[in-house]
């Protein structure tokens, strides 16, 4: 049993990962690829893929590739902004927007981005 990939598979909280995990572990362990496939609800060449990226890149290569965009504010930019909000009677987008544009010259081009 790969220590490594157990680890893995306790902490990891993506199910992505975790059913990529599960797949090469299980794979590893002999289970046929339809009984894996009929479990985990993922095809017969997904097993594949995942088993020999495992093989060649490793936990690392279980990860999954995207991890979003680059914030616009720094952690404490964020830390500050939310002070800024606390310290508000009332806040309302339309202000949070003008404080953001004149502290930070950030401005969001979507109201869902704010």
């Amino acid at each position: 049993m790969d220590d490594a990939l157990n680890a893995f598979l306790r902490t990891t909280r993506d199910a992505r990962e975790y059913k990529r995990a599960l797949a090469v572990q299980m794979a590893g362990q002999n289970y046929a690829y339809r009984v894996i496939s009929d479990l985990l609800q993922v095809s017969e060449p997904f097993i594949s893929k995942w088993k020999t990226i495992y093989a060649a890149a490793g936990i690392g290569g279980l990860r999954l590739g995207h991890r979003g965009s680059e914030s616009y504010l720094t952690v404490t930019e964020r830390s500050e902004v939310l002070a800024w909000i606390a310290a508000q009677a009332t806040c309302d987008l339309v202000r949070l927007q003008a404080y953001l544009v004149e502290t930070y010259a950030v401005a969001y081009e979507s109201n869902q981005s704010s």
